[in-house]
């Protein structure tokens, strides 16, 4: 079947492009197929693989034998629950010159040398404790008349974390500048607040494919610690030292806060093996115990 342009069918004027130009819009779509996090992190995964190449003598051509020698040696160094994470980066990456790298990839050869270093390798999964009301009193106890700018704006971020089930990359920016990108900051000017309730935009996260962003919304609480106090003191405290500045979550220097920022200072407030996960699943433990469905 030939298909025909219909010159009956109404289409709008639109001017062609040049190739050059098509090349050129195509290569900026490419290169924003990836989230800036996951981009550098492919790097690294590719990084990987090309220094195994070079210590063995080996082609950097990835066959069926060196993508499973490559897997067989690294299931000694880490984890083997990362290596299919590092096989993803690996043929994201290098796919574009080396097409059959997928195909390559998925061959029974490769999938079940994968499988067996995972049972030769067993590693205990290790996670953090979540966090719980007596957590969040706690932090609430902590803030004094006098309390410190940036530790009112550390137990803001761990409540809204917790009651908004976040991630720990959507309220803070990653310690790696690379991996740093404006169009996932929180703004100021999303901001609603009363004595009720706060809610603001998340402009992107990691599962926002497209951009779209997701409302968040903390609803004032007398059954549990309440977020709206502390949120309201650190909004009055943030507006009076940074009224012209875009981003909501600002520390006492005007810089949004880093991971290590977060990862310090919780380590240092709270007892037990914390981390920033804890807030995320904190809030999802004490929503499953009060019986909120999960379609909730």
């Amino acid at each position: 079947m030939n298909a025909r342009l219909d010159h009956r069918a109404r289409q709008p004027r639109r001017e062609p492009w040049s190739r050059e130009r098509l090349i050129h819009e195509r290569s900026i779509a490419l290169a924003n197929a990836l989230d800036a996090s996951t981009r550098v992190t492919y790097n690294s995964h590719v990084q990987s693989y090309l220094n195994f190449c070079k210590i063995h003598n080996f082609p950097t051509d990835p066959t069926i034998d060196t993508l499973s020698f490559y897997i067989v040696y690294m299931s000694k160094h880490i984890n083997p629950r990362s290596l299919p994470g590092y096989l993803s980066g690996i043929v994201s990456r290098l796919e574009p010159i080396f097409p059959d790298i997928r195909v390559n990839a998925n061959k029974p050869i490769v999938r079940r040398t994968l499988q067996g270093c995972k049972r030769l390798n067993p590693k205990a999964i290790k996670r953090k404790r979540p966090l719980d009301y007596g957590d969040l009193q706690a932090l609430i106890n902590t803030l004094t008349a006098n309390a410190d700018y940036d530790d009112i704006l550390f137990v803001a971020l761990v409540l809204t974390g917790f009651y908004a089930l976040m991630r720990l990359g959507e309220l803070v920016v990653p310690d790696q500048l690379a991996k740093r990108t404006f169009n996932k900051i929180i703004r100021r000017s999303s901001l609603k607040i009363d004595s009720s309730q706060y809610q603001f935009l998340l402009p992107a996260h990691k599962a926002d494919r497209f951009y779209e962003g997701n409302t968040i919304l903390i609803q004032s609480t007398d059954s549990a610690p309440n977020a709206i106090p502390v949120m309201q003191r650190f909004v009055r405290l943030r507006d009076e030292r940074f009224p012209n500045h875009p981003q909501l979550f600002l520390r006492r220097d005007g810089t949004v806060p880093a991971r290590q920022f977060f990862m310090d200072r919780i380590r240092e407030a709270l007892p037990g093996d914390v981390g920033g996960h804890s807030m995320r699943s904190g809030g999802a433990t004490a929503l499953a115990i009060a019986g909120v469905p999960d379609n909730r």
